[in-house]
């Protein structure tokens, strides 16, 4: 299961995965992300909650979520990773080889952090526009 929450004042999308990810869970986030980018254009800023360690649905979540990853990876400038689990604080640096996003991880009790770190960014392209 992904559940996905959207600040319109910021542009930040939060998911947070959960559980085994289907194909049916990828296909939800995907027309969420395309309705928010034809309303609001590029985000600003994606905030990724792992609370837990989520796990494809087989082969075919997999290549669901490599195929969004693709189509969407232009979409955000930057995407905050925050979790309790070390090991998941390598997700930045994995997914810089498949976005042009700016990333970071944050310690799950740095929630507010991720989420200032995002929006520093949207007041400085706010102040340009």
């Amino acid at each position: 299961m992904i559940t996905q929450r959207f600040n319109s004042q910021d542009h930040i999308l939060t998911i947070c995965p959960e559980g085994k990810i289907t194909p049916e869970d990828i296909q939800g986030l995907e027309n969420k992300m395309d309705l928010l980018l034809r309303k609001y254009g590029k985000l600003n800023g994606v905030l990724l909650d792992l609370k837990e360690v989520p796990f494809w649905n087989g082969f075919k979540s997999f290549m669901a979520h490599m195929r969004f990853i693709k189509a969407h990876h232009k979409d955000i400038d930057r995407l905050a990773v925050v979790t309790s689990k070390h090991f998941l604080g390598l997700i930045p640096w994995m997914a810089d080889y498949f976005t042009t996003a700016d990333l970071k991880y944050f310690k799950e009790n740095e929630r507010n952090l991720a989420f200032i770190w995002l929006r520093d960014e949207t007041q400085e392209k706010r102040k340009v526009s």
